[in-house]
């Protein structure tokens, strides 16, 4: 999975971000978190000197974790994956 989000992935994040959590169906969850994930990781691998190491760290262990959560709501629920 590429760790940088395209514009179009953007643009689903702010609607599914936009939809309160309850409201959300499962497969809008999993792939909520699958970008959030993905977002995160795009903000630890920057080259830039933006952030810090811990900065990058706490993003990359984010990443990883939302990502993990993702793949639990879609084994729960029997979700196609989204690659």
């Amino acid at each position: 999975m590429k760790r940088n989000m395209t514009r179009k992935e953007h643009k689903r994040f702010d609607v599914l971000n936009a939809i309160h959590p309850s409201e959300q169906a499962p497969k809008e969850k999993y792939e909520f978190y699958l970008l959030l994930g993905k977002s995160y990781l795009g903000k630890s691998s920057r080259k830039t000197k933006k952030y810090t190491q811990n900065q990058k760290k706490f993003y990359r262990d984010q990443g990883n974790y939302a990502i993990k959560h993702a793949n639990n709501i879609r084994k729960k629920y029997k979700l196609k994956e989204i690659i």
